[in-house]
């Protein structure tokens, strides 16, 4: 399964705040207040592809480019659910709308082995122990998401869905970057190891 759609903190001490709509987002301390270093990268993030900052600024330091990189990804669950079910949220089939079977999936801690790099997300999903065969117990899903400016730019899954909302998986992973960015591995694509490598390890890269 693959969609597109047409538009296009480093994570040491972040806390969840269920918000009163369902939504939740990470936040420092309540008491705290946010940097100007993390305040101007979240508008960055949000409002300037990230094509353009690298062009404009030529040389930034890698710090910059990991805080901007962290905070370019959907910060609020109403953010997917808008792609992932064409219901309203008081619809009385909630348990076979792609957000809610997701949502579920992220509960039931089905989500693991999630890794950012860049742009890109990936993660497996596995189905929940319960009411399934062993065969089906064993499976996952393997799912993988490019995003920009807050938006999910494209998603991948291996289930097969060919519906035009997202599949529960991609919701579920989605959620867990959401929900979990603490929990996250975080690594540097390659324009950012590279210019920091030595040269006797470039081989290394290949």
């Amino acid at each position: 399964m693959k969609h597109k759609l047409c538009s296009s903190v480093s994570p040491l001490s972040f806390k969840l705040q269920r918000l009163e709509n369902g939504s939740s987002c990470a936040h420092h301390n309540a008491n705290s207040v946010s940097s100007l270093f993390d305040l101007s990268a979240k508008v960055v993030a949000e409002y300037l592809p990230f094509e353009y900052v690298e062009r404009t600024l030529v040389h930034i330091p890698e710090p910059v480019q990991e805080k901007i990189i962290f905070y370019s990804f959907p910060r609020r669950d109403s953010d997917i659910y808008t792609y992932a079910s064409f219901h309203p949220k008081g619809d009385k089939c909630r348990d076979k709308i792609p957000y809610y079977e997701g949502l579920d999936y992220f509960q039931n801690d089905c989500v693991e082995d999630v890794i950012q790099i860049g742009f890109h997300l990936t993660g497996s999903v596995k189905h929940q122990h319960l009411c399934v065969s062993s065969e089906m117990e064993r499976r996952k899903y393997e799912v993988s998401i490019t995003f920009d400016r807050c938006k999910i730019i494209s998603v991948c899954c291996d289930c097969g869905n060919k519906g035009l909302s997202w599949c529960p998986h991609v919701v579920a992973l989605a959620l867990f970057r959401i929900r979990n960015p603490h929990l996250v591995d975080y690594r540097s694509p390659i324009s950012v190891c590279i210019p920091n490598c030595q040269v006797a390890r470039l081989p290394q890269l290949y």
